[in-house]
């Protein structure tokens, strides 16, 4: 899977923040917290990224 695809998946499930986010090399979401589609957010493409993961 290339590397864009991946990170769109999991961008679409899951946003990382703080920690996280530094780890990644995200300086924008530095002072965000973890964020979590279908709790933090809403994601129409949920579904299909879930299952591109199996």
């Amino acid at each position: 899977m290339p590397e864009t695809r991946a990170f769109e998946i999991t961008d679409s499930i899951w946003k990382p923040g703080a920690d996280w986010a530094h780890f990644l090399g995200d300086p924008g979401a530095l002072d965000q917290p973890n964020r979590y589609a279908g709790e933090d957010y809403r994601v129409e493409s949920y579904d299909a990224a879930i299952h591109d993961l199996q």
